[in-house]
């Protein structure tokens, strides 16, 4: 994809937070919770920092590909998804 932002001009950077963590994600927030690091094409070039399951994601995410909104309502989403995927306990 950066190959191709490139070739229109567009400079791709680095989104990670300062702790590794996403802020783009590519599943559902429940998802990224469970996924193991291994050697699938999902961690094949990710920077080896990027943190897996219960510190895969910044606090604040920006966007969740592959999510299917109609299979949650609102409220189950904010109250549910974000809370068991962002909650962290104090380091």
């Amino acid at each position: 994809m950066a190959i191709c932002l490139r070739s229109l001009g567009i400079n791709p950077t680095n989104t990670l937070d300062n702790e590794y963590r996403e802020r783009f994600l590519t599943f559902r927030p429940s998802d990224h919770a469970t996924i193991p690091r291994e050697g699938t094409w999902f961690w094949r070039h990710k920077h080896p920092k990027v943190g897996d399951k219960d510190n895969c994601c910044n606090d604040n995410p920006i966007s969740f590909h592959n999510f299917k909104i109609d299979a949650y309502k609102p409220e189950d989403f904010v109250s549910f998804e974000l809370h068991n995927v962002f909650t962290r306990s104090v380091r």
